[in-house]
């Protein structure tokens, strides 16, 4: 007769998936500077400006350096032909001067270029895609819905929580943050955005977000 004697320790599991799992513990809720802003069809646009000019090259040696060799192989290619007006195959005095105020004003020309009516033409583009995107007037709406939105700046994430939008954003995207006078826009990855329009913090909440960046960010504060 095969009897099982009270208390006696059960035959142990053959195979791991067999184990009872282990109690599920929920992590801690991820806490921290909380705030309400209201996002609209112009906030976007200026946040989608300022993080054009934040990442737009500055200066324009580059283009500089490329207008001035341009003239450098023009003038090249003339002394290498056969044609070429100069008695001497290379050229003193007067044509000397000719040929480096050239080189200098190609050179000017594309420093210009680079420097100036490039990062323009880029934030004007930038800023007129932005704005046929949100619409105009009154049918101009962000894509949350332009409701109050609310922020909360956790030690592991972003939470974002508005009537058409709740997401996260965990804080090992947070490249930085640029800012001017009305906002204060928060980079993350490498085109998400969140913006926060300064007319809805108050300063002790403009200065926990500037902690939170400098906490969390690779490239700080522009």
């Amino acid at each position: 007769m095969n009897e099982t004697r009270s208390g006696a320790t059960p035959a142990p599991t053959r195979h791991p998936w067999e184990r009872a799992a282990p109690p599920w513990t929920p992590p801690a809720p991820d806490t921290g500077p909380a705030m309400t802003v209201t996002i609209g069809a112009e906030d976007e646009v200026a946040a989608s400006r300022l993080v054009v000019e934040a990442t737009s090259p500055r200066g324009g040696l580059g283009s500089a350096m490329l207008g001035g060799l341009v003239m450098v192989t023009a003038v090249t290619v003339v002394l290498a032909s056969a044609e070429h007006r100069w008695k001497s195959p290379i050229p003193s005095g007067p044509s000397l001067l000719a040929i480096l105020g050239l080189i200098a004003g190609f050179a000017g020309l594309g420093w210009l270029f680079g420097a100036w009516i490039l990062p323009r033409l880029r934030r004007a583009a930038i800023v007129a895609q932005a704005r046929r995107a949100l619409g105009r007037g009154s049918s101009a709406a962000p894509p949350d819905g332009g409701g109050p939105t609310r922020i909360v700046l956790g030690e592991r994430a972003l939470h974002r929580t508005g009537e058409r939008v709740a997401n996260r954003l965990d804080v090992s995207l947070l490249r930085g943050m640029v800012e001017d006078g009305d906002h204060m826009v928060l980079r993350f990855g490498l085109v998400s955005v969140i913006v926060l329009p300064r007319r809805d913090l108050t300063p002790d909440q403009q200065a926990a977000v500037r902690g939170w960046v400098a906490r969390h960010a690779r490239e700080g504060v522009a």
